[in-house]
């Protein structure tokens, strides 16, 4: 389950020495940036309504001497569309301009592949060159460093400073963000927890008069009646379950008939094996590898799954009319295959359902949890923030 947090770093090798008082209290403004940016992030910045307020005339008053500042992480996919990058956009512009420029800083990105981002911001930590305020999803690192005196301590400057963010996040979020009693990180805020959604072609259970499967029993038998009756004109093409190589197709499935754990098995089934976060132990994980080895054995699933492992053949089966079931990411399906599904086979619709259950006929599905990326600041050698970008006013605007 991936979450995502920001903090603030102390830009030191870490387990550096303490801080004087003095440099402490002059350097803790300067966290301040980070709830700035963290709010521009997520969007829960308290809107600025036009015209000059007293508030604005003071935060003007207060806007730190130009050629201040602020390194940020960010994260590089690859994905940058042509003729922009990742630290030079529409995004990164407006950053600059709605926050930079007003409080007298220069915003510079730092690009870190999300593929190694791990092993880059370790070194980056031990070398001392760790940006001002970084992004991981990695929670095990976040409380690492945070152990290691290697982030700025956040909680005073979210109560002083940060009335709309703690609103907006709520406690349940932030409280994944604290370590040890301390916030050291800011959760991003998961606006949907859902992981995968099932969806199923309608106009095939209206042309053959089924019901909406509601049990994996009755999935089953849907299954071999699409395989048998072959609907919409599908013919020995047909694929009633589609299938690739990814959470998807077979987690819904897995999680979905896992039973209910008593005390005992909570405490000595829930243990991770190497791979992820998969129940394998937990009762129910057996039957639904059984189910799914009878679909493939019966050919009710895509034939060919174990080499579709990025989900471009599942995706040209469902747009050219041939799946009459898969799994989605999300809530809907994505890369425009409902639109191309509906312009190739006209009259073609998709319903979403609730299909798999477990022994006891109920619907267990997995989900996020409620935090999503984190972040967090740096500190330097003395344990100050290694940012020297102050926030004009220290107020959300």
């Amino acid at each position: 389950m991936y979450k995502q947090f920001r903090l603030r770093t102390k830009g030191y090798g870490l387990n550096g020495n303490s801080s004087t008082s003095k440099r402490a209290t002059r350097d803790w403004k300067k966290g301040l940036a980070l709830l700035l940016t963290s709010a521009f992030a997520i969007g829960a910045l308290a809107g600025c309504a036009g015209g000059t307020s007293e508030s604005e005339s003071s935060a003007n008053a207060q806007t730190p001497a130009s050629g201040t500042k602020l390194k940020i992480e960010v994260f590089e996919r690859g994905e940058a569309p042509a003729g922009v990058t990742v630290t030079d956009n529409h995004w990164t512009r407006y950053a600059q301009q709605q926050f930079g420029d007003p409080n007298g800083i220069k915003l510079s990105y730092v690009p870190v592949p999300r593929s190694e981002d791990v092993q880059k911001l370790n070194v980056m930590m031990a070398s001392g060159e760790v940006p001002d305020i970084i992004f991981t999803y990695d929670e095990n690192l976040v409380y690492k460093y945070a152990q290691q005196g290697g982030l700025h301590e956040l909680g005073q400057l979210l109560d002083e400073h940060g009335p709309n963010l703690k609103a907006y996040l709520g406690k349940d979020t932030l409280a994944y963000g604290m370590f040890d009693g301390k916030q050291y990180a800011i959760p991003a805020k998961r606006m949907n927890v859902g992981k995968y959604a099932s969806f199923i072609r309608q106009d095939w259970l209206d042309e053959l008069k089924l019901p909406m499967p509601q049990t994996t029993e009755e999935v089953y038998k849907t299954l071999k009646a699409f395989k048998e009756k072959k609907p919409g004109n599908s013919g020995d093409q047909v694929i009633p379950l589609g299938f690739s190589l990814t959470p998807a197709s077979y987690e819904p499935i897995v999680w979905g008939m896992t039973d209910e754990l008593n005390e005992e098995q909570r405490i000595t089934l829930t243990h991770q094996l190497g791979s992820r976060d998969y129940p394998t132990l937990l009762p129910g994980h057996k039957e639904a590898l059984r189910f799914m080895n009878k679909l493939y054995l019966e050919g009710l699933m895509s034939p060919d799954f174990a080499l579709d492992k990025e989900k471009k053949k599942l995706n040209q089966d469902i747009q050219t009319g041939k799946v009459g079931m898969f799994g989605a990411d999300g809530v809907e399906p994505l890369q425009n295959v409902y639109t191309n599904l509906q312009a190739n086979v006209p009259g073609a619709k998709l319903s979403a359902l609730d299909p798999y259950t477990n022994n006891a006929g109920k619907h267990h599905k997995p989900l996020y949890k409620p935090a999503g990326e984190w972040s967090r600041q740096a500190m330097d050698r003395q344990g100050h923030p290694v940012t020297r970008a102050q926030a004009a006013s220290g107020k959300e605007s």
